[in-house]
């Protein structure tokens, strides 16, 4: 049986590895020179179950119109120009932010986070991959009692679902992450979590890409799929700029390009880009421990202890790139971090920092797409937005007992492409 995965990105190889664990013939197109080189490129490097509520959480509409102006520490922007293509998308993510299914979308995403990485750290034990791998924790930080409160609200109704955190006054925070004394004036807590770990998707990938070749996988880079083939009603293969290729099943893990070669076959997939960013900087001094999202400001600050950098990664930004981006998000980014780890920014080597920004893929109701389509033989594994270094390798296996029919260690209802 043989399986033809069109793109090479953390989902898509997860996707292959899954389809060779179960015996098929593998093979992968990847319109550019190598693999993760587009969103799964750049990513902030987390890979934690605990980031599991979506986007759009109760009150989401109160938060649109600074999101439409701009507002500097809006925790999404959207850009006018963005808007007509956002419309019925946006229609149908404002729907989804009710309280009922806001919970349960962020149940699903913890399910599937927590299955994913237990995979992933199963593989990474057995393969010996070098990912720069660390687990030291993650601290959620607050600058007003209010917005701690909200988020304690929130995380007592994760209990049911077995999140595990631990609310922190402020000298609770401190003793998590002393680097955060720098600043303790403007701070009265966090909320913590054990299990935050990071590593490198582009490492893995590459490394996972080996494995899957050295057991006979084919990896076909510069490989640009034009179009879906059918015979009878069913997906048998592509066009490519290289010419066809035919398969026993197809399996659409393209991103934000899947939703326009996935309406040739008659399937809508509520998939919208949304830009994420980050930069990486060295620095020549001690690091913080811990992984810090700094809520207000709406930033994460991941040290990198590998190599003794900081990645700085933004929120969710709907428009689109311009030559200008890097360097306003770089000024911005630093002047983050100066609000955060003052203490810091002396000891920043800006000269040697590296800029990033990519577009996730994001679905109304931040569950990924993973499942058969209307047409057979034709599957997806998209839609993974923030989470796909996170939920990928749980997503490849999953689809992969959805295709062999077999039982799924997790419920695969909430992930349907129908729905």
């Amino acid at each position: 049986m043989k399986t033809l995965i069109l793109g090479a990105g953390i989902a898509g190889l997860s996707s292959a590895y899954a389809q060779q664990q179960r015996g098929d013939e593998v093979e992968i197109l990847e319109a550019g020179e190598g693999v993760a080189l587009d969103t799964s490129f750049g990513n902030g490097g987390l890979m934690t179950p605990n980031l599991c509520e979506p986007w759009n959480q109760p009150g989401i509409s109160k938060l649109m119109i600074p999101a439409l102006f701009g507002g500097k520490n809006s925790m999404m922007r959207i850009h006018p120009k963005a808007l007509p293509s956002l419309a019925i998308w946006g229609l149908k993510f404002l729907r989804s932010s009710s309280q009922a299914q806001f919970l349960a979308s962020s149940e699903a995403q913890y399910r599937l986070s927590t299955y994913s990485q237990d995979l992933t750290r199963a593989l990474l034990q057995e393969q010996g991959f070098d990912i720069k791998y660390q687990n030291n924790g993650m601290l959620q930080v607050f600058r007003d009692q209010a917005s701690l409160d909200h988020a304690e609200g929130i995380h007592k109704q994760y209990d049911s679902f077995g999140l595990e955190y631990e609310v922190l006054d402020k000298a609770g925070a401190l003793t998590r992450e002393p680097h955060l004394q720098h600043s303790a004036d403007s701070l009265v807590g966090g909320i913590y979590y054990s299990d935050g770990s990071r590593g490198e998707c582009p490492m893995f990938c590459e490394q996972l890409s080996a494995l899957l070749q050295s057991r006979g996988a084919v990896l076909r880079t510069g490989c640009r799929v034009e179009k879906l083939l059918f015979e009878k009603g069913l997906a048998v293969g592509v066009m490519t700029n290289q010419g066809e290729v035919k398969a026993d099943r197809v399996i659409v893990a393209l991103g934000n390009a899947a939703p326009a070669l996935m309406r040739t076959a008659g399937v809508n997939l509520p998939v919208r880009p949304a830009k994420g960013y980050t930069i990486t900087v060295p620095v020549d001094a001690d690091l913080p421990k811990t992984i810090m999202l700094d809520v207000g400001l709406h930033i994460g600050i991941i040290p990198i202890h590998a190599d003794n950098t900081l990645r700085i990664g933004g929120g969710a930004e709907f428009a689109l790139m311009d030559k200008t981006f890097y360097d306003r998000y770089a000024e911005s980014s630093y002047g983050n971090v100066e609000q955060t780890l003052p203490h810091l920014v002396p000891h920043l080597m800006r000269d040697q920092a590296k800029s990033w920004a990519g577009l996730r893929p994001v679905t109304f109701d931040g569950k990924p797409l993973i499942g058969a389509s209307k047409v057979e033989n034709l599957y997806v594994n998209g839609g993974l937005g923030h989470m796909g270094w996170t939920q990928g390798m749980g997503a490849g296996e999953m689809l992969a007992d959805i295709i062999a029919g077999s039982q799924t260690a997790i419920d695969p209802t909430p992930y349907r492409l129908d729905r």
